[in-house]
């Protein structure tokens, strides 16, 4: 095991789990909590710093995973993507951090060196697809930006 290795320098082998825990608790909260709120607010004032004010009207929508995924699932038309955004970015995640354990932790009677290799190399190339919902959050809050100025 890595872990354990001789090879593998004192400090890094303490850091390396550690770190590891820490994404885990830092996904979880990025998971179920909400993290970013869209509202409709109405402005008014001048140009100079200080004079405008804005109220919120209207809250849009809440951006957390949760909340994505019923909101998707809700839709008849594309319930599917709940499974896609669900797996990629709900459940992905933790198998990756799971496999990056494994890898550290596993002695060579459980995982060869060889192994250990394509099971990492597997984890970085697929770990792309676990950012899948941000990537279509920023899309979607890009392409719905709107600036409406009413004047008298």
């Amino acid at each position: 095991a890595l872990a354990v290795s001789e090879a593998v320098p004192v400090g890094l082998r303490v850091t390396v789990p550690l770190l590891l825990g820490a994404c885990v608790f830092c996904l979880l909260g990025s998971n179920f909590l909400p993290m970013a709120e869209t509202f409709v607010s109405l402005e008014q004032g001048g140009s100079a710093p200080g004079t405008k004010t804005a109220t919120e009207v209207y809250q849009v929508v809440v951006y957390s995973l949760l909340y994505n995924i019923q909101l998707l699932y809700s839709h008849p038309s594309v319930w599917w993507l709940a499974y896609v955004v669900a797996i990629f970015s709900g459940v992905f995640p933790y198998v990756k951090l799971g496999g990056i354990c494994a890898g550290w932790c596993m002695g060579e009677t459980w995982l060869t060196s060889r192994w250990r290799g394509r099971v990492l190399l597997l984890l970085d190339q697929a770990g792309k697809l676990a950012l899948v919902d941000i990537f279509m959050i920023q899309y979607i809050s890009a392409a719905l930006r709107v600036r409406v100025a009413l004047t008298d």
